[in-house]
C-alpha cells in the first residue's frame, strides 16, 4: 500500500467552511438556480432552527447547538450539490481566477456573477488542410 496524497483523508478546514458558505451565498443569489433549491433549502434550515424538536436538546449548552450547526452545514452542501454543475463550476473558476483563496470552492467576493453561458460559444476542434 502506498502513501500517496490520494490515500490520505482530507481534514476539516475553516477556510473550506467559509468558501463553501461563500459559494452557497452566490448560488442563493443567482437567478439561474432553481427557486426550489434557492428558497426551499434555506426554508428547511429555518424550520429546523425554530422547531422545538432537536436531535440534541438545546438545554445542553455547546452540544445542543452542535446539531444546529451540523444541519446548517449539511444544508449548505445540499444547496451546492443540487445547483446546476455549470453554475457551481463557474463560481469556483471565478474564485480561483480572482485569487481570493487557493481553495477552488470559493466564489468571488464582490464581483457580479459572470454569464453561465459564456463557455457555450466556444468550439474546440482540430483541423487539417486538404489539397
Amino acid at each position: 500500500m502506498t502513501n500517496s496524497s490520494t490515500d490520505k483523508k482530507k481534514g476539516f478546514s475553516f477556510r473550506e467552511l467559509i468558501s463553501q458558505g461563500r459559494l452557497a451565498w452566490k448560488l442563493f443569489r443567482d437567478p439561474n438556480v432553481s427557486p426550489w433549491v434557492r428558497f426551499g433549502i434555506p426554508l428547511l434550515g429555518l424550520i429546523y432552527l425554530i422547531s422545538p424538536i432537536d436531535i440534541i436538546p438545546d438545554a445542553l449548552l455547546g452540544f445542543g447547538q452542535l446539531d444546529d450547526v451540523t444541519v446548517l452545514m449539511l444544508l449548505v452542501q445540499l444547496l451546492i450539490t443540487l445547483a446546476p454543475d455549470n453554475i457551481v463550476a463557474m463560481y469556483r473558476q471565478a474564485g480561483q481566477a480572482a485569487g481570493f483563496t487557493p481553495d477552488p470552492s470559493a466564489g468571488p467576493a464582490d464581483s457580479a456573477p459572470p454569464s453561465p453561458t459564456a463557455d457555450a460559444d466556444v468550439i474546440d476542434t482540430e483541423y487539417r488542410v486538404v489539397s
